[in-house]
């Protein structure tokens, strides 16, 4: 092991340089495949996991991402941002099952990653800000919680989707994944990937505990929450359809958004109750939030009035 060399190698190369820290990867790759391991347990992998310059850290969890190591879940608890997001990919992309609940379970740690990572101690050489940080790794603890389907899971999810101190695409995402717990999925929604190691298809989660994880965050929301958050917990209480769904919705009628209020008119419509031609009308003119939902209506009818206006409308807008 001339892990003393490769070690004064990395820390002197140029800082973040990729050829030297993939040459590294490949020399202990090739160690881990003459050993044979499963595992890297190697006490020199243990020496390096602990060496005080993160140039050196991050080599492991991109070999453990080659090799589907499990340990790459102690990783998430480093002190470099950069290694926690290198750790929480190979978790999650590739993916490696057994390391999926430690992933996960940074639901339930967000303030303690928040305050391990602190605005004013950002470090300088990282290639993204703080705020995309935490949505690089949250989302992927967001995704991996809902392959996992456990009731501590959407629980979890939905605690996230209402800090206010995350970022708002996060808050989005951890929405819409309540939203899809009840259906099953093939492909990835991170990756966009089917995974080959992981169960496929992503089976339909028992939509009980969404639907309480839901309900529980939901009545946190307030006026002062942003509008593309409320759009996404309306659509996700759509798809979940909680028993008090109706008043939970009513609630919002009278915001002071207009998009809000749209949104929510959208939702409470009773589509059997509004004939074709006022769909179809609806659809041609008003405001565009109006015609984007008359048309997903008119998308799902199988009305014979509809798909030849559909056509037209499609020949039309093709020139």
């Amino acid at each position: 092991w001339p892990s003393t060399s490769l070690q004064s190698f990395l820390t002197n190369a140029a800082a973040g340089d990729p050829v030297a820290r993939h040459a590294a990867v490949m020399f202990f790759s090739r160690i881990a495949e003459v050993n044979g391991t499963s595992t890297r347990t190697h006490p020199e992998f243990q020496t390096l996991q602990k060496h005080p310059d993160p140039r050196v850290r991050l080599t492991l969890p991109l070999l453990d991402r080659r090799h589907g190591f499990a340990e790459a879940a102690d990783l998430l608890d480093d002190t470099d941002p950069q290694v926690v997001l290198e750790a929480a990919r190979a978790i999650h992309d590739v993916p490696i099952p057994k390391a999926a609940p430690r992933l996960a379970g940074l639901l339930e740690s967000v303030s303690e990653l928040q305050q391990r990572f602190p605005p004013d101690a950002w470090p300088s050489g990282v290639p993204f800000t703080r705020d995309e940080w935490l949505q690089f790794v949250l989302r992927r603890a967001v995704n991996v919680s809902l392959r996992l389907g456990q009731p501590t899971n959407a629980a979890a999810i939905g605690q996230v989707a209402v800090r206010a101190d995350l970022p708002e695409v996060l808050r989005i995402e951890a929405w819409d994944a309540l939203g899809r717990w009840p259906r099953a999925e093939r492909v990835d929604p991170v990756v966009g990937l089917v995974l080959t190691n992981w169960p496929q298809p992503r089976p339909a989660w028992p939509v009980e505990p969404a639907q309480n994880a839901w309900r529980l965050a939901f009545s946190q929301l307030d006026a002062a929450t942003g509008t593309n958050v409320l759009v996404a917990a309306f659509r996700a209480g759509q798809s979940l359809q909680p028993p008090d769904w109706p008043g939970a919705l009513e609630r919002w009628r009278d915001h002071a958004d207009p998009g809000i209020r749209a949104e929510v008119a959208r939702l409470s419509a009773n589509p059997a109750s509004v004939s074709i031609a006022e769909w179809i009308q609806r659809a041609r003119s008003g405001p565009l939030r109006d015609r984007q939902g008359a048309l997903q209506t008119l998308s799902r009818s199988a009305d014979p009035q509809v798909a030849p206006v559909l056509a037209a409308w499609l020949t039309a807008a093709a020139g």
